[in-house]
């Protein structure tokens, strides 16, 4: 598995036994990935429980989320027909697995061409949503697609244009509730790889398309330190908190209250230098922020309150350095939260898995514990 592929495509995962859990993908290269592992952690030691083989033309892109005890990953075949793959792996009842395309009003779900940047959330009822984007040709306009689950069936794709981005990629999502959903990621204008980036972010009803300016949002791309691809969001009390790698190469902190728009919220409220991938973890009263360091020299966890509903000023948090083997795990290519946006039961204690430095430890995988107090 080449780890950094996509730092929202996977979370360690907390079943109702409180089991931790984790799904990498398997296969000679990123354009074949062949089986999905599943990986427990027993409080001691990570260990592979079960490996499933998945449909012909899956790339290694594979997203995963767990609704109470049941693991389920979304892929996109690369080979025509283009499919979206759902697996399911019971992780209670390990019999209890299945691969299969999805299926929209008893058909398969058959998508276009250069479709790409799979991505998956599930709400605290069980509601799980899937997106991806159609990338555009020659640096055209793109288009982003998601679908979502009403009353036990697939309900889509909603599709939406881009207004004139090319694609809409590395998406993050957290529920407002368990009909709104709000994304930030990476948009991407021009051809490849000669164009511009920004932060987008959007805040949707389900089932609703996008629409730029009322909620669908490009953060200010001419402010100092301006985003340049979102590391990760988080929704607490409805006021949404925004992580995002910048054009300078440091870390801008967004904060949007819940009762404005992005266009009053696009400027960084703090930015973090020597910052390298970055993600946000909230247990029952505390939020933290976990950064790796552009240079190596620390990966670090800074711990905020929750009962604060106001902005951050992470700048001013001393920072916990936390200990490991090697630099490269301090540089880490992918940073895997335990998070509800990835899983229905409650997020008990900082833990967290780091994938180390591309191209020298991409292919490892670091896992950490907290202690009692951290939770």
């Amino acid at each position: 598995m080449f780890g950094g592929w996509g730092p929202h495509l996977r979370a360690i995962m907390r079943n109702s036994a409180d089991e931790l859990w984790l799904v990498t993908d398997a296969g000679p290269d990123v354009q074949h990935n062949e089986e999905l592992i599943y990986h427990r952690f027993d409080g001691t030691a990570w260990s592979d429980v079960a490996k499933v083989k998945q449909i012909s033309g899956i790339q290694q892109n594979v997203a995963s989320v767990m609704s109470r005890d049941r693991i389920y990953s979304y892929g996109i075949s690369i080979r025509e027909p283009l499919y979206v793959e759902e697996c399911i792996f019971d992780t209670a009842k390990h019999a209890i697995q299945s691969v299969g395309e999805i299926h929209i009003n008893g058909k398969p779900l058959v998508l276009p061409g250069n479709c790409n940047y799979v991505g998956a959330a599930v709400g605290p009822s069980g509601r799980k949503v899937v997106w991806w984007t159609t990338v555009g040709v020659n640096g055209g306009e793109g288009k982003w697609s998601y679908i979502y689950e009403q009353n036990n069936s697939w309900v889509g794709p909603v599709v939406s244009s881009l207004h004139g981005y090319n694609d809409f990629g590395y998406v993050f999502a957290s529920f407002l509730s368990k009909d709104r959903v709000a994304f930030a990621g990476q948009l991407f204008k021009g051809a490849y790889p000669k164009g511009t980036y920004a932060v987008g972010c959007v805040e949707l009803q389900l089932g609703d398309q996008f629409n730029f300016g009322k909620n669908f949002y490009a953060l200010d791309t001419n402010a100092p330190n301006s985003g340049r691809s979102a590391a990760d969001i988080v929704v607490i009390n409805g006021d949404t908190h925004v992580a995002a790698e910048t054009q300078k190469g440091t870390l801008a902190y967004y904060f949007k209250p819940a009762m404005k728009s992005w266009a009053e919220c696009d400027q960084p409220f703090c930015v973090l230098t020597n910052v390298h991938r970055a993600r946000f973890l909230e247990t029952a009263k505390k939020i933290f922020l976990i950064t790796g360091s552009a240079d190596g020299e620390a990966l670090t966890v800074r711990s905020s309150k929750l009962h604060q509903r106001r902005a951050i000023s992470w700048t001013q948090i001393p920072p916990v350095h936390i200990p490991v083997p090697r630099k490269e795990f301090a540089q880490p290519a992918a940073i895997y939260i335990e998070s509800r946006s990835y899983q229905t039961e409650p997020v008990k204690a900082l833990d967290f898995a780091i994938v180390g430095h591309y191209p020298e430890l991409d292919s490892q995988i670091l896992s950490v514990q907290s202690r009692p107090s951290a939770k």
